[in-house]
């Protein structure tokens, strides 16, 4: 799948409400949004396999405690002032065989 926003307009491309438990998101890529990927801090996630591409703030991020980010690929963050990062995860979370690259502010 893919999912295309059309840049500072739209905010996020996949957001996890109420603090959803062991959600999984895998094999897609999020472009052109805000944030790619939000979760609150009261849930936990796992994303695998997603490409998240030419966000403004965030490609990932995963606020909640225990999440896990697995074999993604977050690039050419930013295009915003403000606090940029490829991905953001919570306490306890594991950020394995991900590559972050050209992601600034």
């Amino acid at each position: 799948y893919s999912l295309t926003g059309l840049g500072e307009n739209n905010p996020e491309g996949i957001v996890l409400m109420n603090n959803p438990a062991d959600i999984e998101i895998r094999n897609g890529t999020i472009s052109r949004w805000r944030i790619g990927i939000a979760a609150g801090s009261g849930g936990s996630a796992h994303i695998h396999h997603v490409r998240a591409n030419a966000n403004l703030i965030r490609g990932i991020n995963l606020a909640g405690a225990a999440s896990l980010v697995e074999n993604c690929i977050v690039e050419n963050t930013g295009g915003i002032s403000g606090d940029i990062m490829g991905i953001l995860v919570g306490q306890n979370s594991i950020v394995r065989q991900c590559i972050c690259r050209n992601n600034s502010g």
